[in-house]
Formats: C-alpha cells, sequence, structure tokens
C-alpha cells in the first residue's frame, strides 16, 4: 500500500512529464475526495478503513489517470473504481474472517479439554474410515495434499459443485460427530 510520501513522490516525479492529465489530479482529488470517502465509509461503516481505501483508490486514479477514455463523466469513472474497489476488499476480508473461523471451529483445541492431541487425531481418523472410500480420498485430497478442488472433480470425474458439496456435507458430518464424541466423553470425566 503507498503512502502519502510515496504519493507525493509520485506527484513530483510527475510533473515534468508533460501529461495534461497529471496536472488535473489535483482537481479531481479536491473536489471528489469527499464523495469518494463517503462512499467507502458508507460500505465499510469503519472510518479508518474508509481513510485507507480512499487513500488506495486516489492512488489508482493517479496510476491509471491516463486510461480514462472521457468517454463518462470523470465521477463516473472514479464512482466505479470506488465501488469495485470496496467490494474487492470486502470479498477479500470476509473470505480472511471465514477462514479463520473455519479454522477455529473445525476442532476446539482448548487447554481446558482433557484429550490430548493424539487421541483427537485418533477419533477424527476413526470417522474418516466411517466414510465411503471416494469421501475419504476427496478429503485427503484437499486439505491434507492442498490439490485443487477443478483437479479433484477431473480426477474423481465429478462436477465442481458435486465435490464442493461432498466436501462441505462430510467435513460438517464429521465435526458433528466428533463434537458428540468429545461432549460424551468431557461428561464421563
Amino acid at each position: 500500500m503507498m503512502k502519502s510520501k510515496q504519493l507525493a513522490s509520485l506527484l513530483v516525479r510527475s510533473q515534468g512529464s508533460g501529461n495534461p492529465l497529471l496536472g488535473s489530479f489535483d482537481d479531481i482529488y479536491l473536489q471528489y475526495i469527499e464523495k469518494v470517502y463517503q462512499k467507502c465509509l458508507t460500505m465499510t461503516n469503519n472510518p479508518i478503513t474508509a481513510q485507507d481505501y480512499t487513500q488506495d483508490i486516489f492512488i489508482k486514479v493517479f496510476l491509471k489517470l491516463d486510461s480514462f477514455k472521457r468517454r463518462s463523466d470523470i465521477y463516473t469513472w472514479l464512482y466505479s473504481i470506488t465501488h469495485n474497489y470496496c467490494v474487492d476488499q470486502l470479498r477479500i476480508e470476509k473470505r480472511k474472517r471465514h477462514h479463520l473461523f473455519s479454522l477455529d471451529t473445525a476442532m476446539d483445541f482448548s487447554e481446558n479439554e482433557s484429550n490430548t492431541l493424539d487421541e483427537k487425531l485418533t477419533i477424527l481418523d476413526q470417522l474418516m474410515s466411517n466414510l465411503p472410500e471416494s469421501d475419504q480420498q476427496m478429503l485427503r485430497l484437499h486439505y491434507q495434499q492442498g490439490v485443487r478442488l477443478e483437479a479433484i472433480a477431473r480426477q474423481m470425474n465429478l462436477k465442481l459443485s458435486a465435490v464442493k458439496m461432498r466436501l462441505l456435507r462430510n467435513r460438517r458430518n464429521i465435526y458433528k460427530k466428533y463434537q458428540q464424541i468429545i461432549c460424551d466423553m468431557d461428561c464421563t470425566d
């Protein structure tokens, strides 16, 4: 992410380039910074994140100003960049949160549990062995070996949606049974 000093350095270097659009960057920035910030704030509901996004957007605009075709109003172009940037960043954040949540809920390895990691892995192996061989293979390919879903679909001669659904169902099924076993073990202690 480029910060204010880097942006200022870019502006100084660009002054000698003779590009008339670069001179108008200051005007665009001053005229639209508040609108871009408000759009970012509306989409993020976080003033600090909105400021960061606004700065990133204007850096992007500065770097892409020469690609502006003038087929539409500058604000339409700027609004499109702002909206798309915010949507992309929010999507990335959502993926990060979802990934962290799925890691947290996949197994609870809290210090208070009496079971060791080896016991938990043994339980998971037993639960996996109850699955059909093709489902075991699919789970191991994706989660242990890191094979992409598309490759698994080709290898197993399935549609991508079928692979995703089977992985989800099996993961939920194993998690549910795992929680029951752990609860039963904790309740008997």
